[in-house]
């Protein structure tokens, strides 16, 4: 009776064990740069909705484990990329192997500077008195003003 007793108690825990055991799997990839193939090293890999996250190696690679079972999303951001989104339904340890993402073109308006001419005998002249501002308009794709500078080479250091 004993013995009974003691294998009935050992299958309840045995089946406890496996049952709480299941449903959680493990998900993993690698980012890579859609343009020339090569791995994005520290972009974040997320699941949506869970505090679930892994940080890319040097290789792209990732791994996340204890995803619980059914549809899952991940979220993959880097800096410079445009961020992806990947919908699945998670039912066993899952390979993504090759995810690629697309360079972001980042943009940024031209930039304006504007200057006032100071006394060059070290004293300055009141607001009421200065002369008139100048402004000088630089475009993202020159390094010089288009104004007066426009036939002049870059003094930039190489």
């Amino acid at each position: 009776m004993k013995r009974n007793i003691l294998l009935l108690i050992f299958f309840l825990i045995e089946t406890a064990v496996v049952v709480a055991g299941t449903g959680r799997y493990t998900v993993s990839g690698r980012v890579l740069d859609e343009h020339d193939l090569k791995p994005l090293p520290y972009a974040t890999v997320k699941v949506l909705n869970l505090e679930l996250w892994a940080i890319t190696d040097e290789g792209g690679a990732f791994t996340i484990a204890n995803v619980p079972e059914g549809a899952t999303t991940l979220e993959i951001t880097t800096l410079g990329y445009v961020t992806r989104s990947i919908s699945f339904a998670l039912s066993h340890n899952t390979d993504l192997k090759n995810i690629r993402l697309k360079e972001d073109n980042l943009s940024l308006p031209g930039v304006e500077v504007t200057a006032r001419k100071q006394s060059t005998m070290g004293t300055t002249t009141s607001p009421s008195t200065a002369p008139p501002s100048t402004t000088h308009r630089f475009s993202r794709s020159t390094t010089s003003c288009r104004c007066c500078l426009a036939d002049r080479p870059s003094t930039r250091p190489l």
